[in-house]
Parts: C-alpha cells; sequence; structure tokens
C-alpha cells in the first residue's frame, strides 16, 4: 500500500482525512489501493488526477465515492 501526503509538515490540531484511490483494471478488478491523506477534499481529488495512467482510478472516502478519472 502506498501513502501519499501533502507536502509540508501537517500540525496536530489539524483534522488529516483518509481518502482510498483504487487503481482498476481494464477487466473492472482492483489493481492496487493507495491511501491519500488530505485535509481538504480538492487536494484528495487533484492526488488522485495524478495516479491516472493506463488505467481508471477511483476515488473513495470510506463508503462514498467521489469520483472516477479515466485514463485520456
Amino acid at each position: 500500500m502506498a501513502i501519499v501526503t501533502r507536502a509540508g509538515i501537517t500540525q496536530m490540531s489539524r483534522q488529516v482525512n483518509d481518502y482510498y484511490a483504487y487503481i482498476v483494471g481494464r477487466d473492472g478488478h482492483i489493481i492496487q489501493r493507495v491511501e491519500l491523506r488530505f485535509d481538504q477534499e480538492a487536494d484528495a481529488l487533484e492526488g488522485a488526477k495524478q495516479l491516472v495512467k493506463w488505467h481508471k482510478v477511483e476515488l473513495w472516502q470510506r463508503d462514498r465515492q467521489i469520483a472516477v478519472f479515466e485514463p485520456a
């Protein structure tokens, strides 16, 4: 499992939210789960977008699907 965090030091008083990006193969099965830790959903969206290369990426927070990104 890979962990992606925002650059810089997170202060102890700041709440960091856990998001998961699922890399999905052409057959629809999950290839990899990437843990994303950001304090803002917009940052998690940008982090997930950076993972899109050859496979679809789904961004989730717990049981809530936030976005799906398709490769170009």
